[in-house]
């Protein structure tokens, strides 16, 4: 409801202005909140040939995700990147896009860089652990899976089971 308010008040704005960048920000963002996925990407677009960002550039990406446009998603996470290198979460997320298309390796390297950048979070090594089982690495896997389980990952059952798993293919 929250965003259906903010996405209908911009919008007026934008009906009277359409250069009122403040007004598609908060459009855009509450759009892709609210799951309105092409609208976000509309206003992104729009806001990044005015003057492209990281942070718009990340969440575009998403709204590509989202919608199952994996390449144009992983392309933006990439420009995001470029812009700022330490956007840990850009990695995790284009890393999650690599290993469902299929492409460990290149998940895992970028998981090593969102680890780099942020060492604490108990996503990236339990999101790690699942590519490394998928290229048969198993010891890595289980390594990622305890450092999740110490970072405070809630599915404490998840990864019993997923240790479990690699455990007997060893």
């Amino acid at each position: 409801a929250k965003e259906a308010a903010i996405i209908k008040e911009a919008t007026a704005a934008l009906q009277k202005n359409q250069n009122d960048l403040e007004a598609r920000v908060r459009r855009s963002d509450a759009a892709l909140k609210a799951g309105k996925n092409d609208m976000a990407i509309e206003d992104y677009t729009v806001l990044l040939d005015k003057a492209p960002t990281a942070g718009a550039y990340f969440n575009r990406g998403q709204a590509y995700a989202h919608i199952g446009e994996h390449d144009k998603a992983i392309a933006d996470l990439t420009s995001a990147l470029g812009i700022d290198a330490n956007l840990a979460y850009a990695y995790y997320f284009r890393g999650n896009l690599h290993s469902q298309m299929g492409d460990d390796k290149k998940a895992i390297a970028d998981y090593d860089s969102a680890i780099g950048i942020l060492r604490t979070n108990d996503f990236f090594f339990f999101s790690r652990g699942e590519s490394y089982f998928k290229l048969g690495d198993y010891q890595s896997a289980i390594n990622d899976w305890k450092k999740a389980k110490a970072l405070g990952f809630v599915q404490k059952d998840l990864l019993k089971s997923r240790i479990a798993a690699a455990k007997a293919k060893m």
